[in-house]
């Protein structure tokens, strides 16, 4: 078997379903992030964190939410996904298409470990094979590639609290 619901199975194969998931929630994020545009992908962590790192250089906007006055949010995320757009600005390699897809990549990682907890919740109700199968249905379910691939602080809100 190619690919099926054994194939995704943290307790047998760590390493491989690690790699894969991070595939393919990287994938899903790259895909639904410009396809299905939503305007708080932007605005509750892409352009927060841009702001963070080049806050000096570059004078963006912000929405209501996150000025002092009404401080709503937390920056804790934003500074997460900051991370890689200070280690290319220093590196001096901070294209276009670098900051964005770094910025996915650092979301992938927080939904994978998300993952990696439903995965175990549901082995604890479900057995080894029903966390498998609930691994295959979040991957292939249109409506949470939806939320989750979006860098909005929901998809991180959800993936910690699994």
């Amino acid at each position: 078997m190619i690919f099926g619901y054994d194939y995704l199975d943290f307790d047998k194969h760590f390493y491989s379903t690690v790699i894969t998931m991070f595939v393919i929630r990287f994938g899903w994020a790259m895909t639904f992030g410009e396809f299905n545009y939503h305007p708080d992908q932007n605005w509750q962590g892409l352009e927060i964190a841009y702001k963070i790192a080049y806050g000096d250089e570059v004078e963006n906007l912000l929405s209501w939410e996150w000025h002092d006055k009404y401080t709503l949010r937390s920056s804790l995320y934003p500074y997460y996904l900051s991370i890689p757009l200070h280690i290319l600005r220093y590196l001096k390699i901070d294209y276009n298409i670098l900051v964005v897809n770094s910025m996915f990549f650092m979301h992938a990682i927080i939904i994978v470990v998300g993952d990696y907890y439903l995965y175990n919740l549901s082995k604890i109700y479900l057995g080894r094979r029903g966390a498998s199968i609930t691994l295959l249905y979040t991957i292939f379910n249109f409506k949470i590639n939806q939320i989750f691939s979006k860098t909005l602080t929901n998809g991180v809100e959800s993936a910690f609290c699994t």
